[in-house]
């Protein structure tokens, strides 16, 4: 695959061990821990830890209802706006704005380690799981989705992304790690940039998301370059200061415990390195048809965003950068023309 094993980067989620890969297998050097390489795909998660970005505000405000947090999934129509059946749930299980306050107020004191992981016992591969991957996985797909990293992103609601690149790349980095692969949009862009000397990292716990990701790689003929890891961003599998740069297209404002994510980012990151984000400017863009329903402003919306250490605003994911040792220096805020996200912020912090 790539000598990322050779030079030691790749390291277990929970030990911080060096990997080797024999076969279709990690190892570490003292083969006490092993994981899966599934299409060339490292599963480099803590137990059958699996998670879906839909899926951070619902468990936060319904936490006390696991099975039905199972029930609603199965309800779900993903190509319209889910908002209707969540507001049902809500309205049933906490019944009013005090009850949702209440409920994440909760939340708020519950142990991290606790709560940023479930393991459902099926782990990351299910079968439609795979399914979802392989149709991801094809030259179709990856055509598209360049295409429009490309163009689209420049003319039409994407206008950040050209700023976005060009900050990733600057000073020529020789590794970059992205939080959050997705639907491969903020991959293709970065990807499609990569120099000679630049290796690529992109993670996501989900292995699905993977798909769009080697599909890239294949199009732009980068396969050595452009690596997917799935793992989870609480415990990234990469050795301690060994990244030039961070980068995440909408990865933290599409999930969830914003701090245990800034400080692993902290910790790969190299001394004097990069941390580049593209965010909605505040969270109220994406969260606000679920609650002004329920009476909630604007700003009440952001607050409540950050009690359940979720992504809040801009000005908010400064200072937790700053708690991180991660000092900001650049902002760039954009105007999109598309209805949903509305204000962007393409933000460089650096870690000192």
């Amino acid at each position: 695959m790539f000598n990322a094993y050779e030079h030691g980067i790749l390291v277990s989620p929970v030990t911080r061990k060096m990997l080797r890969r024999e076969g279709d297998k990690l190892h570490t050097l003292d083969h006490t821990e092993s994981y899966p390489v599934v299409n060339d795909v490292p599963i480099l998660l803590t137990g059958g830890a699996s998670a879906d970005w839909h899926r951070e505000i619902m468990e936060v405000l319904l936490w006390q209802f696991p099975e039905k947090i199972s029930e609603l999934y199965t309800k779900l129509d993903w190509s319209k706006s889910p908002s209707d059946v969540y507001i049902q749930y809500i309205g049933d299980l906490l019944k009013d704005k005090a009850g949702i306050m209440s409920a994440i107020r909760s939340y708020s004191q519950e142990s991290t380690d606790k709560w940023i992981i479930r393991d459902n016992g099926a782990g990351p591969l299910t079968p439609d799981v795979i399914a979802a991957f392989e149709r991801r996985n094809s030259k179709k797909f990856a055509r598209a989705t360049v295409k429009s990293a490309r163009h689209n992103g420049i003319k039409k609601w994407a206008k950040h992304l050209p700023k976005y690149v060009e900050l990733v790349h600057r000073s020529n980095p020789s590794f970059i790690a992205e939080i959050s692969t997705g639907s491969g949009f903020g991959t293709a862009a970065v990807a499609d940039k990569l120099s000679p000397g630049c290796t690529m990292f992109t993670v996501d716990i989900g292995f699905d998301c993977h798909g769009n990701s080697v599909s890239i790689a294949k199009h732009l003929k980068i396969s050595d370059k452009l690596l997917p890891v799935c793992a989870n961003f609480w415990h990234l599998p990469f050795k301690s200061e060994s990244m030039d740069v961070v980068c995440s297209h909408f990865g933290l404002d599409e999930s969830r415990e914003n701090g245990r994510t800034l400080a692993e980012i902290a910790r790969v990151l190299k001394k004097g390195g990069r941390f580049v984000n593209v965010s909605r400017s505040d969270a109220s863009q994406r969260q606000f048809d679920l609650f002004e329903p329920f009476g909630f402003t604007r700003e009440e919306t952001v607050g409540l965003m950050k009690v359940a250490r979720l992504y809040g605003d801009t000005k908010s994911l400064e200072e937790e950068c700053t708690a991180y040792g991660l000092t900001p220096r650049e902002s760039f805020e954009f105007h999109s023309s598309g209805a949903r996200t509305r204000r962007v912020t393409v933000s460089v912090m650096v870690r000192e």
